[in-house]
């Protein structure tokens, strides 16, 4: 006998589940020696369940907890011993092996000419395999909803009959018909087929069939509890159980059912009802001769019902036809614990009342909080207006106002999050802002192992890499993830990362990857990378300054340059090459091999405990979790098909994806926040739920045309539509005081107003129309403004009346403050703010101090050995730029810096601009020296002196090769010829052309060169007592040093003044060095088309000494938070265009079509502006340069 007791609430369900309960009521001895058996439908339910019967019994232990699916194959297959249900994983392998037989034309298992095609349509094997996964994951999703809501189409297709008569799904249902009947039909691979160790496999009608021949061992207490709804065919066996056992099933129903043949013991709710429904029960043929054969969509109906309640009433009607029951409702009032408008919904909705067209009377509603409807700016927003309304709750709950006397505590809230595609995005921001504000303690349901676990990211990494390019930022990210480096934890994954850059590793397991591309050496994969690196453990390399010698690898053809490291390096650099060359070994392994499912689980195993280990145990944890669904590819195996690694993989990731966790105590402490999934009706004194915009929720009914389910509804389907919309209704039903529902009210991007969600609309329409009135619902609805400081929170920082709306945010607080003392700082200067600077430099000692501003401090220097070393390109990006050359000095960063190298993943196909400048600049020196001192033609050693000038860089993959290579080279040489004949025709062309070394100007690696001299550092005694020492590499010179030589790779009407800085600091150095004095210094700037020369007068050495200790001296000593760019500067100074500096500055920073000195480096120039003093500092600082010039000339091209 089944036994049902249904009600409005589920604490009544848990009270009479315990009453019902021999071992329960009994306690002591009797619970330990009598076990009941609960059927729940998932984790938090259990929970939830476990703690009422504690709270009501005083124990909670030797339950035995089931899940439905569970409990009802235990009991078709005797708990295994007569077989194995055919699930939808053993479906979907069997499909696999079907298709897999019937692509390689097996006549026994041809396919029909639509799958046939579909498969075949794919450009490369891994596509035909990942096709095939992915049809057959579809297939088998169908067919097992077919065994559980379609028995008689199933019937149908073994006598041979169809039942789609239209299109799509009447060409669908033909295909899916002769797949079907090679499964199951007679002599079908599944119906002959075993488990691995020999047990049949059986469909769940096969194994209803046989359950009547057997004796049922069942509990001697089984208690279905919370279930919304099952399918039809779980109904049918369950109605076979409860034909040999009593069970007491507990249904959460929203409203008052009225039985034809069952006299309702609730006579006192009866006689308040206004109208009575009596149900019949329907036989199984009438239940499936109309798509609504209860009558659910009656236009009478109570509109929450109508519009929402559907699967839940339809399985109470359908589980009172398919079975002999006993009924038994405990229903509540809600309106016995108060008035409301919450409550007076609910119980409008238990009595199905008619549809309310006016509020009714002697009921006030406008002190009521019981719902509100939040539209909030934006997700972060959301959330935070959430937490400020959690706080204000606990903060003012008042313990005489609830009826059980006892104060809202945080576990009482829940927050239910119903947009699932931002959920993710949901609970980061939770995360954070609970914190913010006090710390507020929550618990998070279902989440993603897959995507909260780093073992688990690893080990999605690692199964991901055989199927990769082997792309730089895939191997790096894998092999320095925390969880790799936990097993191999004596590896120094920085170096790793540095070593994959300069040995140029974008993409490939080794040059074979390249094969029918463009890239005819070897260059970019990681075999050569691996074997330049173990070339530098016994060969110099760059690090020496070698630059020449390679190792050549005769049978290769091929050229490496190795990767000097040092020695202490040595086992760092042998576990990298150890790692990527196993890697890639696995990898390929994995990709030639067809196995079968088992084997394949045995791989797995080993290839990821191999590479990935633990430090804690919640890590160990997840990886066992992890290794545990690796293991489940063993159950997917049907026969001795081999599959390939593709397919072996998706099943694997599909079940990580499908692995869930919790963060905190379930209901033991702090909010409760989690998803809005199905069959959750657990009841919370107050429930937020969020993400209930337009579009967000309820989920949108995709009509497709592999379900034949859509051709025609039967009783018991539930779209993802409806099964959305119950799970609000019974949200509804089941909170007990408060409800929010909140919605992002505009769209992030373009601020466009986004309407609530429809069930959100549908409310509104209810509630406006029968209960609140227009001026009601304006009070529900809440807009809440953009910024969390506004002067709605905070009125009375702001000088406004009225009560504020809640806001604890301590941050926000200090906003509001600001923005407040803005406000009125702004009304006492008539509309303006004065400079803060300026304001805060007047201000008295004392009262700096009081509002707590600090005095400009020095800005920090790195600690480094060489921190009175300061290369000369650091000044010339220092005076290029203050902002970004501070920037960059005090991170001690290079321009090379700015990027990371992880995520480079492509080779360059053109040079940046400044590698091809220096390439050109280095080639045209060379060929020029080269050619003065020899009998050889400029033009006919030129691309030689190019070829050997760029093979390096090749190799590193800062310039690109194959046809780019020859495209670039060609415009380079272009360019670098069309110097040579400009500087040829000039009568001041120098001999040779030569660069200055000062002191430890030669990095490290770097060939000296015959063009290069040295000289001494450049010294400086600054006022602070500390010492400088200037190094670096000068601009090409002349020989006699009277000269410098600027090559840009445009026509003249490009020159830019900044092209002179380079030349003067070059001037001041040599002058202060006392290699030039007392003359002229000429500066010759060589376009393609022309030569600009401009003559500075050499400064003596007390004016280069003071202008370098200036400048050095600004860079150390102070914060240069403001943008003057030498672009602007130059213009403004020498272009004689009038203006004030800071004018010219906003106009170059606003030409967003050009770049300036600011354009680039570690800070984001668009947040400062000019300094006020911005000539003085020019002045300051370049005034000696400006000072200099006397003369400016130009010479066209001959």
């Amino acid at each position: 006998m089944l036994r049902l007791t249904y009600s409005n609430n589920l604490g009544r369900l848990a009270h009479a589940l315990v009453k019902n309960s021999p071992a329960l009521c009994a306690g002591g001895t009797d619970l330990l020696f009598s076990s009941p058996s609960i059927v729940v439908p998932n984790r938090n339910l259990k929970t939830w369940l476990s703690f009422e019967i504690a709270r009501t019994t005083g124990i909670a232990a030797n339950i035995s907890f089931l899940y439905l699916e569970e409990f009802l194959q235990s009991v078709l297959t005797d708990n295994g011993r007569a077989g194995v249900i055919i699930t939808r994983d053993i479906i979907h392998s069997a499909l696999i092996s079907l298709f897999e037989r019937g692509i390689k034309h097996d006549e026994t298992e041809k396919l029909s000419d639509e799958v046939a095609a579909y498969i075949r349509a794919a450009e490369s094997p891994d596509e035909r395999d990942l096709r095939t996964y992915q049809l057959a994951a579809e297939l088998s999703r169908v067919f097992e909803e077919y065994f559980l809501s379609r028995e008689t189409m199933l019937q149908k297709w073994q006598q041979g009959n169809f039942v789609a008569a239209k299109e799509p799904f009447f060409s669908s249902e033909r295909w899916q018909r002769s797949i079907w009947v090679k499964l199951f039909g007679t002599g079908g691979r599944l119906a002959c087929a075993a488990a691995p160790d020999g047990r049949p496999y059986m469909t769940y009608p096969e194994a209803l069939n046989q359950l009547s021949a057997r004796t049922l061992v069942l509990p001697n207490e089984l208690h279905l509890f919370g279930f919304s709804y099952m399918s039809r065919a779980y109904l049918r066996i369950l109605s076979r159980i409860v034909q040999r056992h009593d069970v007491h099933v507990y249904a959460l129903n929203p409203c008052r059912e009225f039985w034809e043949d069952i006299r309702s013991r609730s006579e006192e709710l009866r006689e308040k009802a206004t109208r009575i429904r009596r149900s019949r029960k329907l036989k199984e043929e009438e239940l499936e001769a109309s798509e609504d054969p209860f009558h659910l969509d009656d236009a009478d109906e109570t509109p929450a019902l109508r519009l929402w309640g559907r699967p839940g009433r339809e399985h109470i009607h359908i589980l009172n036809s398919v079975t002999d029951c006993n009924f038994e409702e405990d229903f509540a009032d809600p309106l016995e614990c108060g008035t409301t408008l919450l409550r007076l919904l609910q119980r409008d909705i238990l009595l199905r009342e008619e549809e309310r067209v006016q509020p009714p009377e002697g009921m006030d509603f406008s002190a009521d909080e019981s719902i509100r409807i939040l539209a909030c700016p934006g997700i972060q927003r959301e959330v935070e207006v959430v937490a400020n309304e959690i706080w204000a709750l606990i903060l003012r709950d008042d313990e005489t106002e609830r009826p059980d006397g006892r104060p809202l505590r945080f576990h009482d809230i829940a927050v239910i999050i119903a947009d699932s595609a931002e959920y993710d995005t949901y609970r980061t921001h939770i995360a954070s802002v609970f914190q913010e504000i006090h710390a507020i303690p929550h618990s998070i349901s279902d989440t993603a192992l897959a995507k909260d676990a780093r073992v688990a990211e690893a080990v999605q990494l690692l199964l991901g890499l055989p199927l990769s390019s082997f792309l730089r930022e895939d191997v790096l990210r894998l092999i320095t993830h925390p969880s790799v480096a936990a097993r191999f934890p004596e590896a120094d994954a920085d170096e790793w990362i540095a070593w994959a850059e300069k040995t140029g590793i974008f993409h490939g397991q080794s040059h074979e990857a390249h094969a029918g591309t463009y890239i005819e050496k070897d260059l970019y994969n990681w075999e050569q990378g691996t074997r330049r690196l173990s070339l530098g453990a016994f060969m110099s390399g760059l690090r020496s300054g070698n630059n020449k010698k390679t190792f050549s690898d005769a049978l290769r053809g091929e050229e490496y340059l190795p990767e000097e490291f040092r020695m202490d390096s040595l086992d760092n650099a042998g576990l990298a090459v150890a790692l990527v060359n196993s890697l890639h070994a696995d990898a390929r392994f994995a990709l030639e091999q067809r196995m079968t499912f088992s084997d394949w689980a045995t791989f797995l195993q080993g290839f990821i405990t191999c590479y990935i280990g633990t430090t804690a145990e919640e890590d160990e944890h997840a990886l066992a979790q992890c290794l545990n669904v690796v293991a489940s590819l063993r159950q997917h195996q049907t026969d001795e098909t081999l599959v390939s690694y593709r397919i072996a993989r998706e099943f694997v990731c599909t079940g990580l994806a499908g692995l869930t966790g919790m963060q905190g105590q379930y209901l033991a402490r702090g909010v409760s926040v989690s998803s809005f999934l199905p069959m959750r009706p657990i009841p919370f004194q107050v429930v937020f739920v969020l993400g209930l915009g337009e579009g967000r929720f309820p989920a949108r009914d995709m009509r497709n045309p592999l379900d034949l389910r859509g051709a025609r509804r039967m009783p018991g389907d539930v779209t993802a539509r409806e099964r959305d919309q119950y799970m609000f209704l019974e949200t509804l039903i089941s909170t007990r005081d408060r409800l929010y529902l909140s919605y992002v009210s505009r769209d992030s991007q373009t601020g466009e107003a986004i309407e609530p969600s429809s069930v959100v609309k549908e409310m509104q329409f209810m509630l406006e129309r029968g209960y609140v009135g227009t001026e009601g619902m304006q009070r529900i609805i809440r807009e809440h403004p953009l910024r969390r400081f506004d002067p709605e929170y905070f009125p009375s920082l702001f000088g406004n009346a009225g009560a504020p709306m809640p806001n604890f945010s301590p941050d926000a607080l200090k906003e509001a403050a600001a923005a407040a003392l803005s406000e009125s700082l702004r009304a006492a200067g008539g509309g303006k703010i004065s400079d803060r600077a300026l304001v805060e430099n007047k201000l008295p000692q004392a009262v700096r101090t009081l509002l707590g501003i600090a005095d400009s401090a020095k800005p920090a220097r790195a600690e480094r050995d060489d921190a009175g070393r300061i290369p000369l390109r650091t000044i010339r990006k220092f005076l290029e730029c203050p902002l970004q050359g501070w920037a960059s000095f005090q991170l001690g960063l290079r321009e090379e810096d700015f990027d990371d190298p992880v995520v480079r993943n492509e080779e360059s196909f053109e040079t940046s601009y400044m590698e091809s400048l220096l390439i050109q600049r280095e080639v045209f020196v060379k060929a020029w020296n080269s050619a003065a001192v020899s009998e050889e033609n400029f033009d006919v050693i030129l691309p030689d002196i190019y070829k050997e000038q760029v093979r390096i860089s090749e190799m590193q993959g800062r310039t690109p090769t194959g046809f780019f290579k020859q495209a670039e080279m060609h415009r380079h040489l272009e360019v670098i010829q069309a110097w040579h004949a400009q500087l040829k025709a000039d009568a001041e062309s120098p001999n040779a052309l030569i660069q200055a070394l000062f002191g430890k100007g030669q990095e490290s690696g770097e060939e000296k060169g015959e063009e290069n001299i040295e000289m001494p550092s450049v010294l400086l005694d600054l006022m602070s007592g500390m010492r400088a020492e200037l190094s670096g590499r000068s601009g090409l010179l002349s020989k006699d040093l009277l000269r410098a030589f600027v090559c840009r790779p445009k026509s003249e009407k490009s020159f830019k003044y900044t092209y002179l800085l380079q030349p003067f600091l070059d001037c001041a150095c040599l002058s202060l060095l006392g290699k030039i004095a007392d003359g002229f210094f000429a500066v010759h700037v060589l376009h393609t088309d022309g030569i600009k020369k401009i003559v500075f007068r050499i400064p003596g050495k007390d004016e280069c000494r003071q202008f370098l200790e200036t400048i050095v001296q600004d860079l150390r000593e102070h914060a240069h938070d403001y943008l003057l760019p030498l672009d602007a500067v130059m213009d403004w100074k020498l272009q004689n265009k009038g203006g004030s500096l800071e004018d010219k500055i906003t106009a170059v920073l606003s030409n967003t079509r050009q770049s300036n000195g600011c354009s680039f480096g570690p800070v984001r120039a668009a947040d400062y502006s000019p300094p006020k003093d911005a000539e003085m500092l020019a002045e300051r600082r370049l005034g000696l340069l400006f000072s200099s010039i006397i003369e400016e000339k130009e010479e066209k091209k001959q």
